[in-house]
């Protein structure tokens, strides 16, 4: 004998069926319905259940979307049956409130629509096993960095994490490490390319042959540690040049200074025009969302990779911000913590890969040893 339908106490219009045979987290499963008046008449649906990952605030906005239709007059689409909450309808509604708090998301949809969707397509979340993850986390590395395909997890994971505490999905996060045996990609940040001077001035020189434009880029990026996607960011009223500071929206969409030298300066001014206008566009307008293909024919055209399999050891345009901080640690005029501000880095950890690079001075210190033991009594 089926259970009566429930009102729920928190939300017009959303019923629920209490199950007493299935189980879902502990608990006996639910099954949600919402119900509206059309023309006169009394209108039903089941929006699902509760170990689909349907909430009761889920069925709620499902009931908004269908009253809407009705009051324009409309006829709206009636399922017998919820189709269950999906990685992509998810990931709609995080990105959604990510923009709407003021945060940047470009970067997150162009991963999402690269390399999320195609894969999953309209996988309902409880479907994610770790046998799933395993096969997307292989397919990732064989495409990008592990430090890349790590971010792309953790936004993810952040997605799902957002979207329980909303109450828009019930189950569990499948992309938990502490409730499942997926392990997250490994970094591995030793050995990272940099230029010598000679090959940076040839980069440079082949770049101008082929666009200025994007050996204009390369420069600011050489000359400041800038990512790609900071200076595709940059527009002209980002540039103080009474200060010769940069503010940008760093990684993680945070607004951060950067320093300018005499040489960048002039190289971004050029491009200055009206205030909310970016800097560097593309040929028919519009923000840039990847580097040119030119720049990596410029790198094959000097042979840098030449013979080199290992990507982290490749040349390509994140090279020269690795440049960039490798050349000011080995001048040994700036230490571990000037280098971290440099590079914008959260914690020092991230810093601490181009710590070999900064000369060792041991034994000067033990020289220090020496001049107390020899120096005159007072």
């Amino acid at each position: 004998m089926k259970q009566e339908r429930q009102k729920s106490k928190k939300f017009q219009g959303v019923y629920y069926r209490i199950s007493a045979e299935h189980k879902h987290l502990g608990k006996p499963d639910r099954t949600f319905w919402i119900t509206w008046t059309q023309n006169g008449e009394k209108k039903w649906e089941n929006v699902g259940k509760a170990s689909n990952g349907v909430t009761e605030e889920y069925s709620y906005q499902r009931r908004v979307e269908i009253l809407s239709k009705v009051h324009a007059g409309e006829t709206p689409d009636i399922r017998s049956r919820r189709k269950k909450i999906t990685l992509e309808g998810i990931m709609r509604a995080y990105l959604t409130w990510k923009e709407a708090d003021g945060k940047r998301v470009d970067s997150d949809k162009s991963r999402h629509e690269k390399h999320v969707k195609p894969f999953f397509g309209d996988m309902p979340v409880q479907n994610i096993t770790p046998e799933t993850l395993d096969r997307f986390k292989a397919a990732m590395l064989a495409c990008q960095s592990p430090a890349s395909t790590k971010k792309l997890f953790t936004t993810l994971r952040a997605a799902i994490n957002f979207a329980i505490k909303r109450d828009i999905y019930a189950g569990k996060n499948p992309i938990s490490t502490q409730a499942s045996t997926f392990t997250l990609p490994r970094e591995d940040n030793k050995g990272e390319r940099f230029l010598t001077e000679s090959q940076a001035k040839a980069l440079l020189t082949e770049l101008a042959l082929r666009s200025q434009h994007l050996h204009d880029m390369a420069f600011v990026a050489l000359h400041t540690g800038m990512r790609a996607t900071e200076i595709f960011g940059l527009r002209s009223a980002d540039i103080d040049a009474s200060n010769k500071v940069a503010n940008i929206f760093g990684k993680g969409g945070h607004r951060e200074p950067v320093l300018l030298s005499d040489d960048v300066l002039p190289v971004l001014l050029k491009y200055r025009t009206v205030p909310d206008a970016l800097l560097f566009q593309k040929r028919g307008g519009g923000r840039h969302w990847a580097i040119s293909k030119a720049f990596q024919r410029a790198v094959d055209s000097l042979g840098l990779n030449t013979g080199i399999t290992d990507k982290r050891h490749k040349v390509w345009f994140h090279t020269l911000r690795h440049t960039f901080a490798s050349w000011l640690a080995q001048s040994g005029e700036v230490g571990l913590h000037e280098l971290m501000k440099h590079l914008r880095h959260k914690n020092i950890e991230m810093t601490l890969r181009y710590a070999h690079l900064i000369p060792d001075r041991q034994r000067e210190h033990l020289a220090i040893i020496s001049r107390v033991m020899n120096a005159p009594d007072p």
